[in-house]
């Protein structure tokens, strides 16, 4: 969607991270951003394989050692993240969607558990009584 018009938003995290940036590099960086209104998919911007922002693919912009993460929702870019290159990927905002998104049964078992304040079964076999232990001993001394 070029010669649009598009709004920006940011993240939280992003915002932060931006904060922390010496001004050189922060005016860099919101240049690099305010471009991004003008073709946010053009040259210069790259689509992250399998990682998404709801239904939203998210695309990378760099800015020297610098990743900005965004996706385009509609007029809106949102900025989901600002780091060094090395660190911008390990992301929480933007990961891939699980193609299963049920949880482990221990940890259904685990979370009923504590919301009914019941001790889960374990599948663990029940140790001897001490009957039982005296009773093998007995048997063993025997034979």
């Amino acid at each position: 969607m070029p010669n649009a018009l598009y709004g920006f938003a940011y993240t939280p995290k992003a915002l932060a991270t931006l904060k922390t940036f010496q001004p050189k590099l922060r005016r860099q960086i919101v240049n690099k951003i305010q471009a991004l209104a003008a073709d946010p998919t053009g040259p210069g911007s790259k689509k992250l394989q399998g990682v998404t922002d709801g239904d939203n693919p998210v695309h990378r912009a760099r800015q020297g050692k610098h990743r900005i993460l965004y996706s385009v929702r509609g007029a809106i870019i949102v900025i989901l993240d600002i780091d060094h290159r090395k660190d911008v990927y390990r992301m929480n905002a933007a990961k891939a969607k699980d193609d299963n998104p049920r949880m482990k049964a221990t940890d259904f078992d685990r979370i009923m558990g504590q919301a009914l304040r019941v001790q889960p079964e374990t599948a663990k076999k029940p140790k001897a009584s001490a009957k039982k232990k005296t009773a093998r001993k007995k048997k063993s001394a025997k034979k």
